[in-house]
């Protein structure tokens, strides 16, 4: 992604964690996410504007995640609209700060 800021992928997975931590169940937040160097990169809520630029400009996917709160023997989902490719790889990053479950609509 030419432009963008340099990326701290392991201080995003935890910002992405808080983000996920904040809200309530049934709550939704905006994402953005791409492959970074093979990689996904997802924001979770807002990026910063360089950042999010950088990221449209690399074709980034980007739309409304809707967390389900789980209990102590289901951790609960995250609903992604808007993932049309890389799934895989993305679920590979989530695993890394969540062990809530994809589902994408």
């Amino acid at each position: 992604m030419p432009g963008a800021p340099k990326i701290d992928l392991v201080a995003m997975r935890k910002r992405n964690a808080a983000v996920l931590k904040k809200l309530e169940n049934g709550g939704k937040a905006r994402y953005m996410y791409t492959l970074y160097g093979g990689k996904a990169l997802l924001v979770i809520g807002t990026p910063e504007p360089a950042l999010e630029t950088a990221m449209r400009e690399g074709g980034a996917y980007s739309g409304t995640v809707e967390i389900t709160k789980g209990t102590l023997t289901d951790p609960g989902q995250l609903k992604f609209t808007g993932v049309k490719a890389n799934r895989r790889q993305l679920d590979d990053e989530l695993k890394l700060f969540t062990k809530k479950k994809a589902v994408y609509v």
